[in-house]
């Protein structure tokens, strides 16, 4: 969160200093035995927001900071945590869906998502590969956003007895607590069955009386309170129909350098603007006669918006209706798609269209620009513009022909920012942009892929028939995961038979032994009488 990294930099200004010499001072032998990475021990000589996090941690005691420090970099440098990238872990790790970054909370902090479900207790080296998978989200978003806190939403509505391991709690709450200070600002377990119960009555004893306040029970009814209806998870009880899909990274996205690893500076992603960024075009989406030498007005570009962010594409010369639940919700507007741009190609020879509608969400004007980088390749109409209030604007990217088989590693840039000065004219939108700091403009960016347009049958099946099949399969996977605890109580309902069975044979065994032992002294013959007496 930006409150917290502007707090970081207020607090404990004073005992950076302190701290660091401290550290060197007293851990001078580890420093001289290499027990820490090297690259650690520079980022803490020059970075003072590093300090200042394990000094919040510690609630400025320089020398509980200082131990943390320590204990820190010496798990840093076991698990090589600054050379964790995108291809340390195989395929299964990043298509599973189990730990990903998405949404937000009512305060603006990001979530990192975890579905317990998809955590199966196994073999010890696999499980090392899951902490480290967690470890280089974590690291990542240290990087990318130095400072801001995050929430950790445990997913345990399906979970049961064989997704949980103890030993990946408590590597979670070490991390929190120890490895990245003050990255955590809550805890929040949706869901939890009550047979972890005893489980977590195990897991408080490892927290002190303020972290464990930082956990937080939520069910489905009380999630809201702390993430708005808007960027919840559908199946929570939100609006937010996100579902998981890996994007395979470019060979640049996953250099050291890159945005994906934890290593390095992100590599500069040029995005170009268009030449003709206010032309108009035609239904047929060629550009009209009279706009190839004239720019238009930011009122032609008004006047073509229409209320609500429907998304439609033109494949072959006809419009195609396109999924309204695929959005992204932006500070200024929604964008849809959310995440790429789709050309279904038909004609290799030909235009292959898709749409980006962008809707306002505010109560005053908003300029919008599109930006690519491949120019060459695209067509975009409009590339900037103006939206008024509650209004969508339709976005027409054109991929020219020739060009389907190389659009993998290119990408969109939308960027959006409010109209202050309610300016119109095509100059004055281009001058506004040309003066808009860098925190007043909001940035989201879409990747391209190429599909083959699907077939008339395919696209005539009913929405509501592809719903109620998901409903099904959703259910199915209940039944199934109810069925496989019903199966696991029967065996061990069997066991415990079997074992009651034995216990009553050997009883019954004892019974008969005792009996016959009864009967045979029975039939001993009797002492004979003292003859003395007879004489």
């Amino acid at each position: 969160m930006a409150g917290d990294a502007a707090l970081l930099y207020q607090e404990f200004q004073g005992q950076v200093s302190e701290a660091r010499e401290e550290f060197f001072e007293k851990y001078k032998e580890n420093v001289d035995k290499k027990l820490y990475d090297e690259r650690d021990l520079s980022k803490l000589r020059s970075d003072d927001l590093w300090v200042r996090q394990f000094l919040l941690s510690r609630k400025g005691v320089v020398e509980d900071a200082v131990v943390m420090m320590d204990m820190s970099l010496r798990w840093r440098k076991e698990w090589g945590v600054n050379d964790l990238k995108h291809d340390s872990f195989t395929l299964d790790f990043w298509e599973g869906g189990a730990v990903y970054f998405h949404s937000k909370d009512k305060d603006g902090q990001k979530i990192l998502y975890f579905d317990v479900q998809q955590c199966k207790k196994g073999d010890q080296d696999v499980m090392v590969q899951v902490k480290k998978f967690i470890a280089y989200h974590l690291e990542l978003s240290c990087r990318k956003r130095p400072g801001e806190r995050i929430v950790l939403l445990m997913d345990m509505s399906m979970a049961g007895m064989s997704n949980v391991d103890l030993d990946l709690l408590k590597f979670l709450i070490t991390a929190f607590t120890t490895n990245f200070p003050a990255l955590l600002a809550y805890f929040l377990i949706y869901e939890m069955p009550w047979l972890f119960n005893a489980i977590w009555k195990i897991v408080k004893t490892w927290l002190n009386a303020e972290q464990s306040k930082r956990v937080i029970f939520v069910k489905k009814t009380g999630i809201q309170e702390y993430i708005n209806k808007e960027e919840l998870w559908e199946h929570m009880g939100g609006l937010d129909t996100y579902k998981y899909h890996y994007i395979p990274p470019t060979p640049d996205e996953d250099s050291p350098g890159s945005d994906n690893s934890p290593t390095g500076r992100r590599k500069q992603v040029t995005f170009a603007e268009q030449d003709t960024m206010y032309n108009s075009f035609d239904a047929s989406g060629e550009v009209g006669e009279d706009d190839k030498s004239d720019r238009l007005s930011m009122s032609s570009v008004l006047s073509r918006q229409s209320q609500g962010p429907g998304r439609q594409k033109m494949v072959s010369g006809r419009k195609r209706q396109r999924d309204d639940q695929n959005i992204y919700t932006g500070r200024l507007i929604i964008i849809s798609p959310a995440d790429e741009l789709e050309f279904a190609v038909v004609d290799n020879s030909k235009e292959t269209l898709d749409v980006i509608s962008l809707t306002n969400r505010m109560q005053k004007q908003v300029a919008f620009k599109v930006k690519t980088t491949s120019p060459e390749k695209y067509r975009v109409r409009p590339s900037a513009g103006v939206i008024n209030p509650g209004s969508c604007v339709e976005v027409n990217v054109y991929l020219l022909p020739g060009f389907h088989q190389t659009i993998n590693r290119d990408k969109f840039l939308v960027m959006a920012m409010e109209n202050q000065e309610n300016v119109s004219s095509a100059s004055d939108i281009h001058e506004m942009w040309k003066m808009a700091s860098r925190e007043s403009v909001t940035e989201h960016r879409l990747r391209c892929v190429l599909t083959q347009a699907k077939t008339d049958s395919e696209e005539d099946v009913p929405i509501q028939l592809q719903d109620q099949l998901k409903d099904i399969n959703n259910k199915l996977k209940q039944v199934l995961e109810e069925n496989a605890v019903l199966d696991k109580r029967l065996r061990h309902m069997f066991t415990l038979l079997l074992f009651v069975i034995v216990l009553l044979v050997l009883l019954l065994a004892v019974v008969l032994y005792l009996t016959q032992q009864g009967q045979y002294a029975g039939h001993l013959p009797k002492p004979p009488t003292n003859t003395c007496s007879l004489l």
